[in-house]
């Protein structure tokens, strides 16, 4: 059986770690169950872009200790998340974003 791909544009998911402990983690879509990315995420490492058309579930061992941003928005979790958790992300084109700062005024020179 052949799954069709999942509908809507590709949505960037970056991930990183503020946590010393390495943290493992894993990015599956969850309309076709595609594993997108797993591995580890130390304070000190790079972080991990992702592409994902969908929803998206989250899952680590450590999910406080995880940063992730959709299209460059960062995310933020329910106070509940702590530990082994597994996260949906939802999909990108029906989650609204976090609000943004607002715009600051232009010093006069």
């Amino acid at each position: 059986m052949v799954v069709p791909p999942p509908k809507g544009r590709p949505h960037q998911i970056t991930l990183t770690s503020f946590s010393q402990e390495p943290i493992r983690y894993q990015l599956t879509e969850l309309e076709n169950g595609e594993v997108r990315a797993r591995g580890l995420l130390t304070a000190n490492a790079r972080e991990v872009v992702v592409n994902v058309k969908g929803p998206t579930r989250l899952e680590a061992n450590g999910v406080e200790n995880i940063r992730v941003k959709i299209d460059a928005i960062p995310l933020r979790f329910p106070a509940q998340a702590k530990g082994i958790v597994p996260l949906d992300l939802g999909d990108p084109d029906t989650v609204p974003p976090a609000p943004l700062w607002p715009p600051t005024p232009k010093k006069k020179r």
